[in-house]
């Protein structure tokens, strides 16, 4: 399937011998990095668009840090599409993970080096408030609840000192819709 592709960006060779991973490696790259499919960009705003309305559920009860709106989610897929279209050209982009990608990002046509910069502080700050909820919650979650008692315990965490719930849902809504 075309969205498997955009999951084995993200491969890693943990075990087994050097041969092993050489070939392991190889046979993802030539997965991974083929020929390019001009329906994947299609195909993976098709799976977004179903991620974002059947599981974020973004509204009153509750804002997705993962599959909402301008998520974590929009930046994987924006750079694992850019990852596929560039990969097979440029070895550069063959890094596994988001965080270490727009670290080393080369320059492309599809993200600006501007761009790459902002998705890079935008997952920055998803990811500090993802880990805030879930040490909150004691659980494995992506979303924060807007009651004001979980909204001015995170936003106290994240250092905002006045309004600390308004102010973490502001910084929220600004970054996702940078994204």
């Amino acid at each position: 399937e075309p969205w498997e592709r955009l999951a084995w960006t993200r491969a890693q060779v943990l075990v087994g011998s050097r041969d092993l991973a050489r070939r392991l490696r190889s046979t993802i790259e030539a997965f991974v990095y083929g020929p390019w499919d001009v329906r994947l960009p299609q195909a993976m705003h098709h799976i977004r668009m179903r991620m974002e309305h059947e599981l974020g559920k973004e509204g009153t009860s509750r804002l997705d840090l993962k599959v909402g709106k301008g998520g974590l989610a929009d930046i994987d897929f924006m750079l694992q599409l850019a990852q596929i279209r560039e990969g097979a050209a440029n070895p550069a982009f063959r890094v596994p993970g988001t965080r270490r990608l727009l670290k080393a990002l080369p320059s492309t046509s599809y993200i600006r080096l501007e761009e790459a910069e902002r998705l890079s502080e935008a997952y920055r700050i998803l990811r500090t408030i993802e880990t805030l909820v879930r040490l909150d919650a004691d659980a494995s979650i992506s979303w924060i609840s807007p009651d004001p008692i979980t909204m001015n315990a995170i936003g106290t965490r994240m250092e905002f000192e006045d309004a600390p719930g308004g102010r973490l849902v502001a910084q929220y809504r600004e970054v996702t819709e940078r994204v």
